[in-house]
């Protein structure tokens, strides 16, 4: 994949009781510059909201044909895994609901931070569900902290810096 379009999630917090993952920058050890986005506490369960209103038009349309990128740091010099969730579906106004039974799409992938204050990257290849151009996104991104998974050891926070979808151009 060359993955020549990109486009950026518009990302909310999901409410709950109360709000679990919040807008946050970071402390590192020089501070020369904080990286800031979305923050996944440890111990708990955070849930991210993502929306792109529009898939752009001229993507490939082969399986696989498009990646959702998240870009994440953490202050934990650990070494160990985080393992993030993405549910997705496409919208097409006036038949779809915002409110879907079922995602088109689901996955867990686990990423590996070598080093405190290290840009990590981590790509969902989005297959068997088919966005269309034109149509919406919805998303939602999680890391479930409260319960223990073996998957997942990275006992700290973490912040979501970036989520993008990224496609080829239609030849």
């Amino acid at each position: 994949m060359s993955l020549e379009i990109e486009s950026e999630f518009k990302a909310s917090p999901h409410r709950v009781t109360n709000p679990r993952v919040i807008w946050d920058q970071m402390t590192l050890v020089n501070n020369l510059w904080m990286p800031a986005g979305y923050r996944f506490r440890d111990g708990d369960h955070g849930r991210l909201l993502l929306h792109l209103p529009r898939v752009p038009q001229g993507i490939h349309l082969t399986v696989p044909n498009a990646i959702v990128r998240l870009r994440w740091v953490t202050a934990s010099a650990s070494g160990n895994a985080c393992k993030f969730y993405l549910d997705l579906s496409d919208i097409l106004a006036g038949t779809d609901s915002y409110d879907p039974a079922a995602f088109d799409f689901s996955a867990g992938l686990t990423d590996t931070s070598p080093a405190a204050g290290r840009c990590n990257e981590l790509d969902f290849a989005i297959t068997g569900a088919n966005p269309q151009p034109g149509r919406e996104l919805i998303a939602v991104l999680r890391r479930d902290r409260a319960t223990p998974d073996a998957n997942d050891s990275l006992a700290a926070d973490v912040i979501v810096t970036s989520i993008c979808f990224h496609a080829d151009k239609a030849a």
